[in-house]
This record gives C-alpha cells, structure tokens and sequence, in this order.
C-alpha cells in the first residue's frame, strides 16, 4: 500500500506492473503472463519427452541398441543415470506449474483483500466521531479550523481498531510478496538445475547441460559423430552401387525369357552364367553391409538424437525461466515498494490526531485503493492465459 502523500503514479503502481505483464498497454511486446502461454506449452513439451525416456537399464539397452560400447560415459549404465537426473528434473515441474498458477490466484486474492479492507478503512474512518459530526459540512471548514479539531477518546478507540485493519493489509502484502519469492526460487531453481549456476539456497549447481556436454563430448573425442557421417555417405554410395547391380541383374533376367536362342547363351548371359551369379552376390553383400551400417548409425543417432534434443530443449528453457525470473522480480519490486509504503501508512496514521489530517488520509488512501479493481482484472486475464495454454496442450497430446 502507498503512503497517502505519494503521487498518483505511485498509487498505480499495482495496477501499471499488472497490466504490464499481462500485456494490457500496446507498446509491451510479449505475451501474457509471468509464463507466457508459449513458454508453458514449451516447457510441458520438454517434460513429456523427458518423462519418455528409458527408465530402466533394459529399456535402455533397447532404445541404445547395445549392451556395451567399450567407452566409459555411454555405456548404458551411465546413460540410465543421465536419463533418469533428466526425469527426475522434468518431474519437479508438476509443482513449479501449481505454483504458478496459485501465484494468479494469489494476486486476485490479494487484490481483493485489499479492496475490502480498504473500503472497511475509508468506511471506519467516515464513521468515526470527528468525522460524522462534520462530514455534512466539511467543505465549509479552514484548513486551520479542520487542524484544531482534535480526537476525543472515541476517536482514539476507533483509530486503534483502523489501526489494526492496516496491519492485517501490510500481512497480506507481505504474504503475497513471499508466495512470490517463494516462485520466482523455484523457477530459479529449475533453471539453474538446467544451465548450473547458484541455486536460491546459495549452493552451487553444474547442471544437466554439463552432463549433456560431457557426454556429447565424449562422443566426439571417439569420432562417434564423424563416424556417423561418414557410414551415411557411405551407404549412400553402396546404395547406388546396388541400385546399379540391380539394374544389371534384371537385364540377366529379362535374358532368361528371351526364346530362340542357343543354350550356351542362356547359360553366359542370363541369370544362368557368371556374371549374373557374380552381380547377385555382389549385390547381396552390399545389401547386408549397408543393412549393417543402417542397424549401427541407429544404434549411434538414437543416442545423438536424444543428446541433441534435450541440448536444444535446456537452451530453449533457460531463456525462457529467465524471462519469468524477470517478470517476478518486478512484483517482487511492487510487493516490496507497496509493503513499504504501507509501513509508512501505518505510522502516519497513528500520528494522526485532527480532523485535517484524518480527512485528507481518507481521500488519499481511497486513490491508492481504486487501482485495485484492476489489478484483480488482470489477474484474471493471466489465469485465463495459462487455461487456454494447458488446454492447448491437452489438445496437442491426444
């Protein structure tokens, strides 16, 4: 809440952060939401993916096409391991998706608190005894004359009641303001599990990207991935080497119908002599040495692919934790800002003691609570947009 001295555009503050993120001005580029429906999509992507790697040490075997491959780091034991800190990564997500969502709810929880004990504030103060005895005719009144109306104990028994509202108002902002802390740590923490860095605790993660790294690395250091190329362009050439003997050989054939000529011919060039014997098993050893090299590049790209997709996937999530770290950093501002301000609130209205300053508080805190109403607007603009986006999401999957 905002010192009732403050100007309006710090009474608005709510209100402008609010509409910010939930992109109610024109000149705000992104998307909706402290996760934007794109982000949300993005991210349940990657957790389904990862949820459908190998779980156990046979699945993934399987899914390697080998039970060894005489390097340390991909054999499938340490495969199973990398796989299985990647699910375990992409499960947490369940959690962070709730805290999310409660973090909209919370802020039209908020919002709405605000608005009721604001106008019990405004109601209570009118009520007051001072104030009924000149609310008909308050314009009337000097500012000097309004000064010199002191509180009577009354007065002062009602204050300390509004006193109290005040500061049920500074908890629930304070509330707020550690549910969004509590959010933006743990999409922190989610991110630097990805990228490493520190973690919200302040101990050190290398991250899962490193892993990857490493074992991209190691595929590398063994020609792992030269070798893939290479076998491709390789069966390139024996295919079109047996593409060739297949020709060759249907023309033996073809021979082998054509009527009228002599026996010793059929036998040199029909399917019957040598050279059509020596293009089928030709052909035939090709065939298994690219059927070969097929079965052992799968073998090497099932593993490239999952690396070079969850490569892809970590990059594409830390930018987009990292623009969600921002967007809560901006309440965080907002909570802190309006919570201090409230804190003022508060001391100003227990030094207050004359109808002046009790009236023209009454005037400014009702500006600082209008705003409000929007503020609970726009958060159900962000529930709305993270709804479309998980039912998008379902709708993609089925």
């Amino acid at each position: 809440m905002l010192e009732p001295n403050d100007t309006t555009n710090s009474h608005n503050l709510p209100q402008k952060v609010l509409r910010m993120i939930s992109s109610s001005y024109t000149e705000v580029a992104r998307s909706p939401g402290v996760l934007t429906k794109e982000d949300l999509i993005k991210i349940k992507t990657y957790v389904r993916n990862a949820l459908f790697l190998p779980s156990g040490l046979l699945e993934v075997v399987e899914f390697l096409k080998y039970r060894t491959c005489g390097i340390a780091g991909l054999e499938p034991e340490d495969i199973l391991i990398l796989f299985q800190k990647i699910k375990l990564h992409a499960l947490s997500w369940e959690i962070m998706q709730d805290n999310v969502i409660q973090q909209n709810t919370s802020l039209k929880l908020t919002a709405s608190k605000v608005i009721d004990n604001g106008n019990q504030i405004i109601s209570a103060i009118k009520k007051m005894p001072l104030m009924a005895r000149i609310s008909d005719t308050l314009e009337d009144f000097s500012d000097t004359e309004l000064e010199g109306m002191k509180y009577t104990t009354d007065d002062d028994r009602s204050a300390f009641a509004i006193g109290d509202i005040i500061q049920l108002m500074a908890y629930d902002i304070a509330m707020a303001h550690w549910f969004t802390q509590q959010v933006k740590d743990r999409i922190t923490d989610f991110k630097v599990e990805l990228a490493g860095g520190e973690l919200s605790d302040g101990n050190q993660s290398i991250g899962l990207q490193s892993d990857v790294d490493l074992k991209y690395q190691i595929l590398e250091r063994n020609d792992r991935i030269k070798s893939i190329a290479d076998n491709k362009a390789l069966i390139a050439t024996k295919t079109n080497q047996i593409t060739q003997l297949a020709i060759d050989y249907d023309y033996y054939v073809k021979m082998s119908f054509s009527a009228g000529l002599p026996i010793l011919w059929w036998i040199s060039a029909s399917i019957y002599g040598p050279k059509a014997e020596t293009t089928r098993k030709e052909r035939n050893k090709l065939q298994a040495e690219v059927n070969a090299l097929n079965h052992l590049v799968t073998n090497q790209e099932n593993l490239q692919r999952a690396l070079d997709s969850t490569k892809a996937n970590f990059a594409d999530l830390a930018i987009r934790m990292l623009g969600a770290e921002a967007s809560l950093n901006i309440l965080n501002t907002m909570w802190q800002t309006i919570l201090s301000n409230l804190n003022a609130s508060m001391e100003q209205f227990a030094g207050i003691n004359d109808a002046l300053r009790l009236s023209t508080f009454a005037t400014d805190f009702a500006n600082v609570i209008a705003p409000w109403a929007d503020v609970r607007h726009s958060a159900d603009k962000l529930q709305a947009e993270l709804t479309a986006a998980l039912d998008e999401f379902e709708r993609s999957v089925c």
